[in-house]
């Protein structure tokens, strides 16, 4: 890991050294472990990542086995490199859907509801906004008609910007939100009475 922890070297080097780490040696005794201690040095600028990829690669190796979907977002900052779509970024537009169970959707949604005022101007990079629509639907399909209406009316509340729109991302996973709210018109009503509820709470 030395090559990787050393800025000195061409980033390109120390990518290609943690590549060769994930598919060898590190996969047994500790080396998850190892790998770890680097996401969080990284995460603590203690080690130099200028573009995000080491910490990309780490967290496409390490989710959700290692990091698990609870702590993952600890990890989710706003791109150093602007205009810039590399391994970090893919991570969270495709690999962290992808890679999560639904039991990790689920978690992802409650800690996304709890965490709203730290990453809110994290989410509304143009780049990220695809991520709480595309949790959001696959969260909706899986629990929607199981929970809570309250829990239900913060999941909706996720995938919305500092504004309370809805975040611009993909087509797909919005035509998805307003198609399972138009076939479940009851709970729809139920989540509006929440909202609505909590207006009335705010002005008294």
């Amino acid at each position: 890991l030395d090559i990787v922890r050393d800025a000195t070297w061409w980033p390109r080097i120390r990518r290609t050294a943690l590549e060769t780490i994930r598919r060898t040696g590190e996969r047994v005794a500790d080396g998850y472990g190892r790998l770890k201690v680097l996401l969080e040095d990284i995460s603590n600028e203690t080690v130099s990542d200028p573009d995000d990829d080491l910490m990309g690669y780490l967290l496409m190796a390490l989710y959700p086995q290692t990091v698990t979907s609870a702590e993952v977002l600890d990890h989710l900052h706003a791109p150093k490199r602007r205009n810039y779509f590399g391994s970090y970024l893919n991570f969270w537009d495709q690999q962290l859907l992808d890679q999560s169970s639904d039991s990790d959707i689920r978690i992802l949604l409650d800690e996304l509801c709890t965490r709203t005022g730290i990453l809110q101007p994290m989410l509304d990079n143009h780049h990220l906004r695809d991520l709480t629509a595309g949790l959001l639907a696959r969260g909706l399909d899986v629990y929607g008609e199981s929970i809570d209406s309250v829990r239900l009316y913060e999941w909706l509340g996720v995938a919305l910007d500092k504004y309370g729109h809805p975040h611009q991302g993909s087509n797909k996973h919005l035509d998805s939100i307003r198609s399972w709210l138009h076939a479940h018109p009851e709970i729809y009503k139920t989540i509006i009475g929440v909202g609505l509820g909590r207006c009335v709470e705010k002005e008294n």
